[in-house]
């Protein structure tokens, strides 16, 4: 009598790859904070994503004195930091505490606002 057929071995499927998702939505958002002045809206700033990475960080409004933080060279100090780490956590600057710690809010308030669900 012949040996019965071994069953085939069954072919494990793949499990389909999860789609990968992006932390943030392409886009420009609009994030404020408080700064030197203890104000709700003393800095306003557009950020904006572009394949998941911040491409740019614009100071739109800043009620804060710039004799301690001027958003030319100290802002742009920090944006160039968060722009090469992809983060709004970077050093403040020296004697501007308030305000840096204003920009850091306001971009963080941004970035909230275009991170995926």
């Amino acid at each position: 009598e012949p040996e019965p057929e071994p069953e085939p071995e069954p072919v494990p499927v793949p499990e389909p790859e999860p789609e990968p998702t992006s932390v943030y939505r392409d886009g420009t958002y609009y994030g404020s904070a408080m700064g030197n002045l203890g104000t709700a809206n003393d800095i306003q700033v557009a950020v904006t994503i572009a394949g998941d990475q911040i491409v740019s960080i614009v100071i739109t409004g800043f009620l804060d004195d710039e004799l301690y933080f001027s958003p030319g060279i100290d802002g742009a100090q920090m944006i160039s930091a968060m722009l090469s780490r992809q983060s709004p956590y970077v050093d403040a600057v020296s004697g501007a505490t308030y305000s840096s710690q204003g920009l850091i809010q306001a971009v963080a308030n941004a970035l909230a606002q275009a991170r995926n669900p």
